[in-house]
């Protein structure tokens, strides 16, 4: 029986091969390095941005937590100013009487009307100019635009006004509020001439009535102008930072409005663009901005005794910049990966490849070394050359000056890098040089002007060419002084 030997492939095909198979490998590996940098990638920036939103989430709350408690406590000293007549012996003493009569007290709210001295409201109405001049007087420093001593069937009988003063639709729920809750209440915001004004009602206990535990007599309504205010609240704090603003949505018969004091309408229906509030908060979430419709990330927290929510945003590209700059920070280390990765297996295959490639690496390697002494010989040439040289950033400080002017300056590098012309050259050259820094700035464009600077104490007239220094096309990286 004749066997056939094997035959082994000849050398060049075996090569070829080798070479289709470590080509298959190396794609595969790089292909393999490539789907994990993409998925360690993306997780890390989801993970980055879960921690972003987290942390911002809890600084939102902060800040509507910091502001609403500024509210309660304006709140509590607009009650505390009230005290001065709910606690009055005086005002309760009589609110308790008028409480008492079971006539009509209509007699005491019209004016020119003669009460009989045998009625039960003589005394009464005979008391009343006093009270009311003590009213109007309180009012007056305290700052209120206007007061009322209401009975609890809704007729006001004592008030700063002249003649009968009517309670509005607002003020006679507001009464009714007091009435049946026995603790201060507060009214939405309105909008009138004299700006915005907001009513307080505070419950009048009877004379006998204990640590405010006992019936309500009369409710007192004091409305005062707080557009300053709500302008104070809503200006920008030393806690808020870039891209972070504060409004203030209050609820009215028309649905969620914003209240803004330095617009014409000050209260400003929101309409189509209305949150939905939860449970009647506005959780953390990205949204549309309440007044400019831009993305925001945004929540809002109701205030307890009002029908407001302090409203938190922060524009959503300013809020994402660092997870940005994580992400950019992220895809390049996996770009830088897979690129150390490739250049390993491209090294390999390079070497299967044979002379040619030696060749070519060789002439990359003359490249590399012609590029090089390019550079030493511009360096040897702007290091000896007796022309003042500098480079200064965005900022207006130094990154580079040559020897040629650190000698004529008189000052070591250091001293002269990350310093501005104000530091180098004093207040007036230094305004002299910013000048032509915006000129060159604006007109993006290189300039030459003939000045006078002081080099060690000497007056030196020379010639100045500044050029704008581009990273990219439309971005200035600095200007470049001559």
């Amino acid at each position: 029986m004749v066997t056939t030997p094997f035959l082994s492939p000849p050398p060049q095909t075996r090569l070829l091969m080798s070479r289709r198979r470590t080509l298959v490998l190396a794609i595969v590996v790089i292909t393999a390095i490539a789907i994990g940098t993409i998925i360690g990638s993306s997780w890390s920036i989801r993970d980055k941005e879960r921690e972003m939103e987290h942390s911002l989430e809890q600084r939102l709350s902060l800040l509507a937590t910091s502001h609403a408690q500024v509210i309660d406590t304006w709140l509590e000293g607009l009650i505390r100013q009230g005290d001065r007549i709910v606690n009055s012996d005086l005002f309760r003493l009589y609110a308790t009487e008028v409480d008492l009569i079971e006539e009509d007290i209509s007699a005491l709210i019209t004016p020119d009307v003669t009460v009989p001295q045998d009625s039960e409201s003589a005394s009464l109405h005979a008391q009343l100019p006093e009270l009311q001049s003590i009213f109007i007087e309180f009012s007056h420093y305290a700052g209120f635009l206007s007061g009322r001593l209401v009975h609890p069937n809704g007729q006001a009988y004592l008030t700063t006004d002249s003649g009968i003063s009517h309670l509005s639709d607002q003020q006679k729920t507001l009464s009714q509020q007091v009435l049946s809750s026995a603790t201060p209440q507060f009214s939405a915001l309105q909008s009138t001439s004299a700006g915005l004004i907001i009513d307080m009602a505070l419950p009048l206990f009877s004379l006998e009535s204990d640590d405010n535990d006992g019936d309500v007599v009369a409710v007192l309504i004091l409305t005062k102008v707080v557009t300053e205010k709500i302008n104070q609240l809503l200006s920008a704090s030393p806690l808020m930072e870039q891209g972070e603003r504060v409004h203030l949505l209050q609820k009215t018969t028309q649905g969620l409005a914003v209240v803004a004091p330095w617009m014409p309408e000050q209260i400003t229906p929101l309409n189509g663009v209305s949150p939905q509030l939860t449970d009647n908060q506005l959780p953390f979430a990205v949204r549309s901005a309440l007044q400019s419709g831009n993305q925001v990330y945004s929540l809002a927290l109701p205030l307890k005794r009002l029908p407001w929510w302090i409203v938190e945003e922060v524009d959503y590209s300013t809020a994402r910049a660092s997870l940005n700059r994580h992400a950019r920070t992220a895809w390049s280390i996996s770009a830088l990966l897979m690129g150390v990765f490739s250049l390993g297996f491209g090294i390999l295959w390079f070497q299967q490849i044979g002379l040619k490639n030696r060749e070519t690496a060789h002439h990359f390697k003359s490249l590399a070394e012609q590029i090089e002494r390019q550079r030493q010989l511009l360096n040897n040439i702007n290091n000896n050359i007796d022309d003042f040289i500098c480079l200064k950033d965005v900022r207006g400080l130094y990154q580079y000056a040559n020897p040629a002017m650190v000698k004529a300056m008189g000052r070591d590098l250091n001293e002269i890098l990350d310093r501005d012309d104000c530091a180098v050259f004093g207040f007036d050259t230094a305004k002299r040089l910013e000048k032509l820094d915006q000129q060159v700035v604006a007109d993006a464009k290189p300039i030459s002007v003939q000045e006078t600077l002081y080099l060690q104490s000497r007056a030196t007239h020379v010639l100045i060419s500044k050029a704008p220094l581009f990273e990219k096309p439309g971005q200035l990286a600095g200007i470049i002084t001559v």
